[in-house]
């Protein structure tokens, strides 16, 4: 996990080396009720980029070339007034 700003924005890159995402998740992957486990329910990473957007921030995810799954959000930084 790595973090810095870029120019106005945190950047959090979060990676796995895991299996990845199935390629038929992705582009739903943040929908409301989309369960990727047998006990879930599918609201956690709708309810975070939820969170994310309301704070003029975004999340994405994607699949890594050599495996397993990397996600990136994305936060404004305050601006500092003197």
């Amino acid at each position: 996990m790595d973090a810095f700003s870029a120019i106005s924005f945190a950047c959090l890159f979060i990676e796995d080396s895991a299996e990845g995402i199935s390629e038929e998740l992705l582009p739903s992957l943040f929908d409301l009720y989309k369960p990727t486990k047998s006990d879930g329910i599918g609201i956690g990473r709708w309810l975070s980029k939820i969170i994310i957007e309301k704070h003029n921030g975004s999340i994405a995810a994607s699949n890594k070339p050599d495996g397993g799954a990397f996600s990136v959000v994305r936060l404004p930084l305050l601006e500092q007034h003197p």
